[in-house]
């Protein structure tokens, strides 16, 4: 008796690891095919957040005596949200000038309807200033988009000042 005892024990633990090795494979293959896909942004999802930025941000800037243009590099998506570091000025046309009078540049999170052929952006978020900066980055945005926040912000600021300043000069206003 103790021998067949042994052998039950034996394949009952050999059965149990195929069971083992089977839910997790079945696990971690259902959670692939659930996860929700980031969100693939089109030159017409660009327009959308152009628009959406110089009309919808005025809590971040707003404009004062001029007219406010934005411009943004896309720092990663989820499934309902898009990471930008924006930039957005204003510029005053005066007499045939054109002043930048003010200019605000930051990272921000868009909250965005899942299921349309373009995107709808809901609402925005953006870090606190001052010393809860770091931390309200870390709660906006997660860790891959928060390493590209801290690196080559110069480059990229400069990179958005020049395509403001071509918007700037195509406006007919």
């Amino acid at each position: 008796m103790p021998l067949d005892w042994g052998i039950n024990v034996r394949k009952l633990s050999t059965f149990s690891f195929i069971i083992s090795v089977l839910f997790i494979f079945v696990g971690c293959n259902s959670a692939v095919k659930n996860s929700p896909e980031p969100i693939k942004i089109t030159k017409e999802d660009e327009k959308v957040i152009l628009e959406y930025l110089d009309t919808k941000t005025n809590d971040i800037s707003s404009p004062r005596y001029g007219k406010m243009y934005s411009s943004f590099v896309v720092l990663g998506t989820d499934s309902d949200k898009i990471y930008i570091w924006m930039l957005k000025e204003e510029y005053l046309k005066k007499n045939g000038q054109v002043a930048m009078i003010s200019g605000v540049s930051l990272p921000v999170a868009l909250y965005v309807k899942a299921g349309k052929d373009i995107i709808e952006i809901e609402d925005h978020k953006y870090p606190k200033d001052g010393n809860r900066y770091a931390e309200s980055i870390k709660k906006l945005f997660p860790e891959n988009v928060t390493k590209e926040i801290f690196a080559n912000n110069n480059q990229r600021v400069k990179q958005l000042e020049e395509t403001i300043k071509n918007r700037v000069k195509e406006d007919k206003q």
